[in-house]
């Protein structure tokens, strides 16, 4: 059981997350990696901006905290791009702490040898989850973390325990929270779900497309991450820049609005395939 929720707190935390950061040695500061992404960041070009940021995010070594120093010598206009960066890497201990205490509470109520008793506690955890994905008060990774914990429980590691649970997943897109729906168009776009389940993509891409003027930094990355892997579009088509202010998201919402109102016709019907 311990290797089980090992690889289902990996499985989590790499979808919600990249890799850990490991130490590098000094550079020269062209090479430096937060030098890179700042001057990508002060493009005028958003696909320069994406490009530069998705570069930043999936690089390896210490991400965080040269980026949280680098605030202090940056510009207004630039930190107020590099903030919310900088949050969305916090969020990676509070995440992985997250997920540590589900793991931690899964292995105690598979251990119960009391058939009546493992479900009922089972069924506790599992309303306690869904109790934070539809929480409007928690933050958008957290909902994301939970959701994704329950599908990879429900698809990989305890089917037997938990068969009902899998019932939940469509009633996210459906739901009327705006969040929920994100996080039900995110785990089915990247097919984490049943086969038996699969929605079609005009069920999910138009959800995504909301998700681009979502309120948090990782709704946007989420979102556009996810139409980028199921249409053929790339940043030079169609663009937003999660770090960008309202306002200057706009124009690239509109131009993923503007590529679906032309490809709706052909793809709202495709299924979106899903693992299971």
């Amino acid at each position: 059981m311990r290797r089980t929720l090992t690889l289902i707190g990996l499985s989590v935390l790499a979808w919600a997350f990249l890799p850990s950061p490991a130490g590098e040695a000094q550079r020269p500061a062209q090479e430096d990696p937060v030098f890179q992404f700042t001057l990508g960041l002060g493009s005028s070009r958003c696909a320069d901006r994406w490009q530069a940021l998705e570069r930043y995010l999936r690089s390896s070594g210490d991400r965080l905290k040269p980026l949280r120093q680098s605030l202090s010598t940056a510009s207004q206009p630039m930190r107020a791009r590099l903030v919310p960066v900088v949050r969305f890497l916090e969020e990676d201990a509070r995440a992985k702490s997250r997920v540590q205490s589900w793991e931690r509470e899964f292995t105690r109520i598979a251990g119960i040898q009391d058939g009546a008793r493992q479900s009922s506690e089972l069924e506790g955890m599992h309303q306690r989850l869904l109790s934070i994905i539809s929480n409007p008060k928690e933050a958008f990774g957290a909902r994301l973390d939970a959701a994704t914990f329950m599908a990879v429980l429900v698809t990989e590691f305890a089917p037997p325990l938990m068969a009902t649970w899998g019932q939940d997943f469509p009633g996210f897109l459906k739901s009327q929270d705006p969040r929920v729906r994100t996080v039900g168009a995110l785990l089915y776009a990247r097919g984490m779900l049943f086969n038996s389940q699969a929605p079609e993509k005009g069920a999910v891409i138009p959800v995504l497309i909301t998700g681009l003027r979502g309120e948090s930094f990782e709704e946007r990355l989420r979102s556009q991450r996810a139409l980028f892997f199921l249409s053929s579009e790339s940043a030079e088509q169609a663009c937003v820049d999660p770090t960008d202010p309202r306002a200057q998201r706009a124009e690239g919402v509109g131009q993923w609005q503007a590529w679906w109102a032309a490809n709706k016709r052909k793809l709202a019907r495709e299924k979106v395939a899903q693992h299971y």
